[in-house]
């Protein structure tokens, strides 16, 4: 059987691993990941569907896939569950895209379930991000990176991270908005992590008066398509990620706060598969900018601890690690595999920060189905 996920007029087909109880694995694989993720929630009375508050009618709802008589084989035949689909409903292309990306990120965690091709489609580009020549502006890059921009990029390239500092900073007043807005906890087991987060498109960016940190987040993915050559890679790219221009961009950034003992353990945004030597989702960088004015690491904590020779999710004890002072303006841009931490705040302050996942879609047998 298949797990399929649905989205307009394309599937893009998961299996389970295993042949015995599959759906089980996959109601299971359904439910946790509904209740680990922060802005899933489970539709009171309606099992298998889930609903996405902060995108108003979005919803997902998990279903079987039947086989039409008709294309099966013998006199006799009947409609049999061939699989599952996952049914992605959204208000708008990009909120469907933003979502699409997301379970596949989810769904990558749960070992009962792998991605599996049927058949290979015309069209892919809404789980493949937006196009990074939409945000552009190189002059707001150059006036930041300047004479400096051939250092940091080398530095990227050669190390696998780099700190700008952006100079753009957050008002105390936008930081004091943010800041209220970030009261829902994340699902994650706390043990993992105890931050609040939430999703921020444009125009929620705008209520907090930090549109110039979204937009500056936006720009970086077409200026490094401009000036950084990534590492080649022997999969096709997806539209609208190109050859020359790989790096896309999602619909929203993340916000997320950080307060007294509050962490995320070490872990990595896309973390290498085993079974293929693959990374497990499209984010390719991760672009964090700082919103935290006088932040002291010794007496604050809260430290972004990278492992700039870890990509899995647990460097040995003896690793390498550079400890980030989260500084209002400070931008870090790292490659996604970097195993990285937040470390413990310690003082009785909210540590503040917005991020961008740049993605680089590529045909890796995500490929879907027309329906």
């Amino acid at each position: 059987m298949t797990l399929a996920l649905v989205f307009y007029d394309t599937v893009l087909p998961l299996k389970s691993k295993y042949s015995n109880y599959i759906d089980d694995s996959i109601r299971k694989s359904f439910r946790d990941m509904v209740d680990s993720n922060d802005f899933f929630e489970m539709r009171t009375g309606e099992p298998g569907q889930c609903s996405v508050p902060m995108m108003g009618n979005a919803k997902i709802s998990l279903g079987p896939h039947y086989v039409d008589p008709e294309t099966s084989c013998g006199k006799h035949a009947t409609h049999r569950v061939s699989g599952y689909l996952l049914t992605v409903e959204g208000e708008s292309p990009s909120d469907v895209g933003f979502l699409c990306n997301k379970l596949l990120e989810e769904l990558s965690r749960f070992e009962s379930i792998s991605i599996s091709p049927l058949r290979r489609t015309v069209s892919r580009s809404q789980i493949a991000g937006r196009d990074a020549e939409l945000t552009k502006d190189p002059e707001l890059l150059d006036t930041i990176f300047g004479s400096q921009r051939d250092d940091v990029l080398s530095k990227l390239a050669r190390d696998g991270f780099v700190t700008v500092d952006s100079g753009i900073k957050a008002s105390s007043a936008s930081q004091l908005k943010l800041s209220e807005m970030l009261q829902e906890k994340t699902k994650q087991e706390e043990h993992i992590r105890s931050d609040s987060v939430c999703f921020l498109d444009r125009e929620s960016a705008a209520s907090c008066a930090l549109e110039e940190q979204y937009d500056f987040l936006m720009a970086i993915s077409s200026y490094l398509n401009e000036h950084f050559s990534p590492e080649e890679s022997p999969n096709k790219p997806i539209l609208p990620g190109t050859q020359e221009r790989p790096l896309t961009n999602p619909a929203r950034i993340q916000a997320a706060a950080y307060g007294e003992n509050e962490f995320y353990v070490v872990h990595s945004d896309n973390s290498i598969d085993d079974d293929t030597n693959t990374r497990r989702n499209f984010r390719w960088f991760t672009y964090i900018l700082y919103c935290n004015d006088c932040w002291d690491l010794t007496k604050d904590g809260g430290a972004l601890r990278i492992y700039p020779d870890c990509n899995t999710d647990l460097p040995e004890d003896n690793s390498k690690y550079v400890d980030i002072n989260p500084i209002n303006g400070k931008l870090l841009i790292f490659d996604s595999r970097l195993a990285h931490s937040v470390e413990k705040v310690t003082s009785k302050r909210r540590r503040l920060a917005l991020t961008l996942w740049a993605l680089r879609p590529e045909d890796r047998n995500l490929v879907g189905m027309i329906r």
